[in-house]
């Protein structure tokens, strides 16, 4: 038995109600796995229930034929544990879809106004 799409739609949904709420906290992420066809712009983990969640931006090649390429975006959602004394351990991904770039989006957002990015500006 696996995940279908409406279960990572639901879930991710549900974090961005908690996000939007400030029931949830999110800080910046750095101890996920890299490759070398992308480059993360930047990650964020909020820790729920026993659970890491992460959400990325990311930037990849994007061949459009054998010497040809541009930088193309994509947003993903991974879910962490973490044993004791060890790094995080990936459990799983989600699809690709359009709610993750959503759930970043508030995300980030949540992370400026925690980190007062405004400070000074608004007085």
């Amino acid at each position: 038995m696996s995940y279908n799409e409406t279960d990572w739609v639901r879930a991710i949904t549900k974090l961005v109600e908690l996000t939007s709420k400030q029931e949830i906290s999110w800080d910046i992420f750095t101890e996920y796995e890299a490759d070398a066809w992308t480059t993360v712009d930047r990650a964020y983990m909020a820790p729920l229930n026993d659970r890491y969640y992460v959400v990325k931006s990311s930037r990849f090649k994007k061949y459009v034929d054998e010497d040809e390429w541009f930088w193309a975006i994509k947003f993903e959602f991974e879910v962490y544990t973490q044993e004791i004394h060890s790094d995080y351990v990936k459990i799983a991904s989600a699809p690709d879809l359009s709610v993750i770039s959503t759930l970043y989006s508030v995300v980030e957002s949540n992370f400026a106004f925690k980190q007062d990015a405004l400070k000074g500006l608004l007085d």
